[in-house]
């Protein structure tokens, strides 16, 4: 047998109101709604919280610190012209098609690194495909440091 939710006697089923204290057992709950200070209490939260939160995430990743590179590619290949690609660790950052046989290329990127680090080690590597020899590889780990240059010469 059910029991009221309200005084905690005992009803029959079907029974549309309970006999120890008269609550109606066939109304439908009503929902309460928001009242106007909850919601504006709600926009102002987001206001001062969320949105401040969103702007600090998008600063950080804007104010990454980082230094510049420049690399000078060459090709040792003597017949055949090659087509360079030079990588930040796994990321592509420069690319040049049919350099010529014994012909250099200046390769010139920022690598990043977050505002919490003072310095980075990093791989640059330049790799060469087709020409006479095959595909060629050389690559140097450096570490920079915040608004450094660096000049580095890579043959392949």
């Amino acid at each position: 047998m059910p029991y009221c939710k309200k005084c905690g006697s005992e009803y029959e089923e079907g029974d549309s109101y309970c006999k120890g204290c008269g609550s109606d057992f066939t109304a439908t709950p009503i929902k309460k709604k928001w009242s106007s200070w909850k919601k504006a209490t709600v926009a102002l939260l987001a206001i001062f919280f969320v949105l401040p939160g969103a702007f600090g995430v998008v600063l950080y990743s804007a104010m990454g610190n980082g230094a510049t590179v420049e690399v000078t590619v060459y090709s040792l290949h003597v017949s055949e012209s090659v087509d360079i690609r030079v990588y930040d660790g796994d990321e592509l950052v420069g690319e040049y098609d049919n350099l010529g046989p014994g012909q250099g290329r200046i390769f010139t990127f920022r690598t990043t690194f977050n505002i919490f680090q003072d310095s980075k080690e990093t791989t640059i590597k330049a790799i060469s495909y087709g020409g006479g020899l095959g595909s060629i590889t050389e690559k140097k780990t450096i570490t920079v440091v915040n608004d450094g240059y660096y000049k580095m010469t890579l043959y392949v």
